[in-house]
């Protein structure tokens, strides 16, 4: 079973959904409706996975400080462009980068 991550979403302004895996730092995927950002994130954290294992790396832990820092940080984007402010999250399951 690949690994699964929390994300959180947030629909900017002009109507896009941005996806951030606050357990994998930089994994961040945007997309016009909210399954493309999920797909997208799906991607990146596969992506974000792949890298990690050449560099002997692994991601953040998962913790409810985390994911609620990630939350802070949505609100505050979406506060600063006049967005409404409603954010949620969701999990993604990461495909193997491998995977045939």
């Amino acid at each position: 079973m690949p690994p699964a991550f929390t994300v959180v979403l947030a629909r900017s302004a002009d109507g896009w959904y941005t996806a951030v895996c606050p357990s994998l730092p930089g994994a961040v995927a945007e997309g016009p409706t909210r399954e493309a950002a999920l797909a997208d994130a799906a991607a990146a954290a596969s992506a974000w996975l792949e890298t990690a294992a050449a560099l002997g790396r692994a991601p953040l832990a998962e913790t409810p400080e985390l994911v609620a820092a990630a939350v802070a940080d949505a609100l505050r984007d979406l506060a600063a462009e006049g967005a409404p402010l409603v954010v949620e999250t969701a999990v993604i399951a990461a495909p193997s980068a491998t995977a045939a």
